[in-house]
Protein backbone atom coordinates (compact mmCIF):
# COMPACT_ATOMS: atom_id res chain seq x y z
CA UNK A 1 0.00 0.00 0.00
CA UNK A 2 2.61 2.32 1.26
CA UNK A 3 4.78 1.85 -2.14
CA UNK A 4 1.11 2.18 -4.40
CA UNK A 5 0.55 5.31 -3.20
CA UNK A 6 4.64 6.40 -3.68
CA UNK A 7 3.81 5.52 -7.37
CA UNK A 8 0.67 7.12 -7.75
CA UNK A 9 1.76 10.25 -6.15
CA UNK A 10 4.57 10.53 -8.10
CA UNK A 11 2.94 9.68 -11.54
CA UNK A 12 0.34 12.19 -10.55
CA UNK A 13 2.58 14.91 -9.20
CA UNK A 14 4.25 14.60 -12.41
CA UNK A 15 1.87 15.85 -15.82
CA UNK A 16 0.23 18.32 -12.93
CA UNK A 17 3.57 20.04 -12.66
CA UNK A 18 3.15 21.00 -16.50
CA UNK A 19 -0.65 21.55 -16.20
CA UNK A 20 0.39 24.64 -13.07
CA UNK A 21 3.40 25.75 -15.64
CA UNK A 22 1.02 26.53 -18.94
CA UNK A 23 -1.55 27.94 -16.25
CA UNK A 24 1.49 30.23 -15.01
CA UNK A 25 1.83 31.07 -18.85
CA UNK A 26 -1.73 31.61 -19.29
CA UNK A 27 -1.58 34.10 -16.30
CA UNK A 28 1.25 35.88 -17.85
CA UNK A 29 -0.72 36.75 -21.21
CA UNK A 30 -3.32 39.26 -22.43
CA UNK A 31 -6.42 37.87 -20.79
CA UNK A 32 -9.77 39.59 -20.72
CA UNK A 33 -11.00 39.64 -16.93
CA UNK A 34 -13.05 36.21 -17.67
CA UNK A 35 -10.50 34.66 -18.57
CA UNK A 36 -8.17 35.79 -16.02
CA UNK A 37 -10.68 34.85 -13.93
CA UNK A 38 -10.60 31.16 -14.53
CA UNK A 39 -7.06 31.11 -15.25
CA UNK A 40 -6.44 31.84 -11.86
CA UNK A 41 -9.10 29.36 -10.27
CA UNK A 42 -7.52 26.79 -12.89
CA UNK A 43 -4.13 27.36 -11.39
CA UNK A 44 -4.77 27.82 -7.28
CA UNK A 45 -6.80 24.45 -7.31
CA UNK A 46 -4.05 22.90 -9.28
CA UNK A 47 -2.01 24.07 -6.30
CA UNK A 48 -3.84 22.56 -3.68
CA UNK A 49 -4.31 19.87 -5.62
CA UNK A 50 -0.23 19.35 -5.82
CA UNK A 51 0.07 20.22 -1.78
CA UNK A 52 -1.86 17.11 -1.57
CA UNK A 53 -0.10 15.15 -3.50
CA UNK A 54 3.02 16.09 -1.96
CA UNK A 55 1.74 15.45 1.85
CA UNK A 56 1.28 11.40 0.24
CA UNK A 57 4.40 11.28 -0.85
CA UNK A 58 5.81 12.18 2.39
CA UNK A 59 3.39 10.03 3.75
CA UNK A 60 4.30 7.15 2.37
CA UNK A 61 7.92 7.89 2.66
CA UNK A 62 8.13 8.26 6.14
CA UNK A 63 5.98 5.38 6.28
CA UNK A 64 8.52 2.97 4.46
CA UNK A 65 11.74 4.47 6.00
CA UNK A 66 13.11 6.49 3.03
CA UNK A 67 13.00 9.91 4.49
CA UNK A 68 16.78 10.80 5.20
CA UNK A 69 17.08 13.86 8.14
CA UNK A 70 19.74 16.81 7.23
CA UNK A 71 22.63 17.36 10.21
CA UNK A 72 23.52 20.86 8.90
CA UNK A 73 23.83 24.04 10.83
CA UNK A 74 20.77 26.45 9.61
CA UNK A 75 20.16 29.68 10.73
CA UNK A 76 16.75 30.06 13.63
CA UNK A 77 16.09 33.45 13.09
CA UNK A 78 15.76 33.48 8.98
CA UNK A 79 13.83 30.53 9.59
CA UNK A 80 11.79 32.77 11.53
CA UNK A 81 11.65 35.90 9.58
CA UNK A 82 10.67 33.61 6.37
CA UNK A 83 7.30 32.46 8.04
CA UNK A 84 6.88 35.80 9.62
CA UNK A 85 6.44 36.91 6.02
CA UNK A 86 4.52 34.02 4.20
CA UNK A 87 2.45 34.15 7.06
CA UNK A 88 1.38 37.80 7.98
CA UNK A 89 -0.67 38.42 4.53
CA UNK A 90 -2.56 35.55 4.88
CA UNK A 91 -3.50 36.16 8.90
CA UNK A 92 -4.24 40.02 7.94
CA UNK A 93 -6.31 38.95 5.07
CA UNK A 94 -8.51 37.73 7.79
CA UNK A 95 -7.84 40.44 10.26
CA UNK A 96 -6.10 38.59 12.70
CA UNK A 97 -3.52 39.55 14.82
CA UNK A 98 0.14 37.47 13.86
CA UNK A 99 2.90 37.44 16.26
CA UNK A 100 6.29 35.52 16.37
CA UNK A 101 7.97 35.78 19.74
CA UNK A 102 11.64 34.44 20.49
CA UNK A 103 13.26 34.05 23.60
CA UNK A 104 16.73 35.97 24.09
CA UNK A 105 18.52 33.06 24.94
CA UNK A 106 17.37 31.10 21.85
CA UNK A 107 20.59 30.13 19.90
CA UNK A 108 20.27 31.89 16.54
CA UNK A 109 21.83 28.87 14.57
CA UNK A 110 21.47 25.01 14.96
CA UNK A 111 22.20 21.90 13.97
CA UNK A 112 19.63 20.07 12.32
CA UNK A 113 17.12 19.83 9.24
CA UNK A 114 16.14 23.46 8.85
CA UNK A 115 13.42 22.41 6.26
CA UNK A 116 12.06 20.16 8.18
CA UNK A 117 11.41 21.92 11.14
CA UNK A 118 10.06 24.62 8.42
CA UNK A 119 7.59 22.20 7.26
CA UNK A 120 6.31 21.37 10.97
CA UNK A 121 5.84 25.09 11.29
CA UNK A 122 4.42 26.03 8.14
CA UNK A 123 1.90 23.22 8.57
CA UNK A 124 0.77 24.45 12.27
CA UNK A 125 0.78 27.98 11.24
CA UNK A 126 -1.26 27.13 8.72
CA UNK A 127 -4.01 25.17 10.39
CA UNK A 128 -3.91 28.28 13.17
CA UNK A 129 -5.07 30.50 10.45
CA UNK A 130 -7.13 28.53 8.84
CA UNK A 131 -9.33 27.59 11.68
CA UNK A 132 -8.86 30.72 13.08
CA UNK A 133 -11.88 33.67 12.29
CA UNK A 134 -11.18 36.44 14.53
CA UNK A 135 -8.62 37.44 17.32
CA UNK A 136 -4.90 36.07 17.34
CA UNK A 137 -2.34 33.66 16.02
CA UNK A 138 1.22 33.66 17.72
CA UNK A 139 4.47 31.99 17.37
CA UNK A 140 6.65 31.39 20.28
CA UNK A 141 9.91 30.15 20.55
CA UNK A 142 11.79 29.67 23.84
CA UNK A 143 14.80 27.47 25.59
CA UNK A 144 14.35 24.75 27.86
CA UNK A 145 17.49 23.68 29.44
CA UNK A 146 17.33 20.97 31.95
CA UNK A 147 19.84 18.52 33.04
CA UNK A 148 18.42 15.58 30.91
CA UNK A 149 17.44 17.83 28.10
CA UNK A 150 17.80 20.90 25.75
CA UNK A 151 15.34 21.56 23.58
CA UNK A 152 13.71 24.39 22.16
CA UNK A 153 9.97 24.79 22.53
CA UNK A 154 7.81 26.07 19.59
CA UNK A 155 4.22 27.01 20.68
CA UNK A 156 1.36 27.78 18.03
CA UNK A 157 -1.09 29.41 19.87
CA UNK A 158 -4.53 31.02 18.18
CA UNK A 159 -7.96 32.23 19.13
CA UNK A 160 -10.09 29.43 16.70
CA UNK A 161 -12.37 26.92 16.72
CA UNK A 162 -10.80 25.02 19.32
CA UNK A 163 -11.45 20.95 19.56
CA UNK A 164 -13.01 18.97 22.45
CA UNK A 165 -10.71 16.80 24.59
CA UNK A 166 -11.71 13.99 23.90
CA UNK A 167 -11.01 14.36 20.33
CA UNK A 168 -7.45 14.96 20.82
CA UNK A 169 -6.05 11.08 19.76
CA UNK A 170 -7.35 11.72 16.71
CA UNK A 171 -5.38 15.01 15.47
CA UNK A 172 -2.31 13.44 14.61
CA UNK A 173 -3.55 9.90 12.97
CA UNK A 174 -3.52 10.01 8.99
CA UNK A 175 -6.87 11.25 7.54
CA UNK A 176 -7.92 12.45 11.56
CA UNK A 177 -10.26 15.42 12.06
CA UNK A 178 -11.37 16.62 15.07
CA UNK A 179 -14.24 16.34 13.69
CA UNK A 180 -16.07 15.55 9.95
CA UNK A 181 -17.48 18.70 9.93
CA UNK A 182 -14.11 20.57 10.05
CA UNK A 183 -13.17 19.09 6.28
CA UNK A 184 -16.44 20.03 5.09
CA UNK A 185 -16.10 23.57 6.55
CA UNK A 186 -12.33 24.13 6.08
CA UNK A 187 -11.33 21.61 3.72
CA UNK A 188 -7.79 19.57 3.84
CA UNK A 189 -6.86 15.83 4.36
CA UNK A 190 -5.91 15.32 7.79
CA UNK A 191 -2.12 14.27 7.14
CA UNK A 192 -0.30 17.15 7.80
CA UNK A 193 -0.69 16.45 11.62
CA UNK A 194 0.09 13.32 11.18
CA UNK A 195 3.26 13.78 9.03
CA UNK A 196 4.50 16.73 11.26
CA UNK A 197 4.10 14.20 13.87
CA UNK A 198 6.60 11.44 12.49
CA UNK A 199 9.02 13.84 11.53
CA UNK A 200 8.96 14.98 15.01
CA UNK A 201 9.75 12.16 16.45
CA UNK A 202 12.38 11.03 13.54
CA UNK A 203 14.39 14.25 14.95
CA UNK A 204 14.12 12.92 18.76
CA UNK A 205 11.35 14.96 19.12
CA UNK A 206 7.62 15.62 19.76
CA UNK A 207 3.98 17.50 19.62
CA UNK A 208 1.19 17.72 21.47
CA UNK A 209 -1.91 19.89 21.33
CA UNK A 210 -4.23 21.71 24.17
CA UNK A 211 -7.65 23.02 23.20
CA UNK A 212 -11.30 23.02 24.16
CA UNK A 213 -14.06 23.58 22.07
CA UNK A 214 -14.57 27.22 21.13
CA UNK A 215 -11.45 28.39 23.09
CA UNK A 216 -8.49 28.06 20.33
CA UNK A 217 -5.91 25.31 20.65
CA UNK A 218 -1.97 25.44 21.22
CA UNK A 219 0.13 23.18 19.52
CA UNK A 220 3.95 22.42 21.07
CA UNK A 221 6.67 20.96 18.80
CA UNK A 222 10.02 19.74 21.23
CA UNK A 223 13.11 19.59 19.35
CA UNK A 224 16.11 18.53 21.45
CA UNK A 225 18.46 21.02 19.84
CA UNK A 226 22.91 20.17 19.48
CA UNK A 227 24.14 24.16 18.88
CA UNK A 228 25.99 24.59 15.50
CA UNK A 229 30.17 24.39 15.99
Amino acid sequence: ETRFLANISHELRTPLTSILGLGELLLDGDLDPQQRAFAETMHRSGQRLLAIINQFLDLSRIEAGFIDLEALPFDLSSLLEQLAAEFAPLASQKELVFTVERSQNVPSTLMGDGLRVAQILQNLLGNAIKFTKQGHVQLRVSLHDTKSERALHFVVKDSGVGFPVDKRANLFKPFGQADESVTREYGGTGLGLAICKQLAELMGGEISAESHAGEGSAFTFVLPITPAP
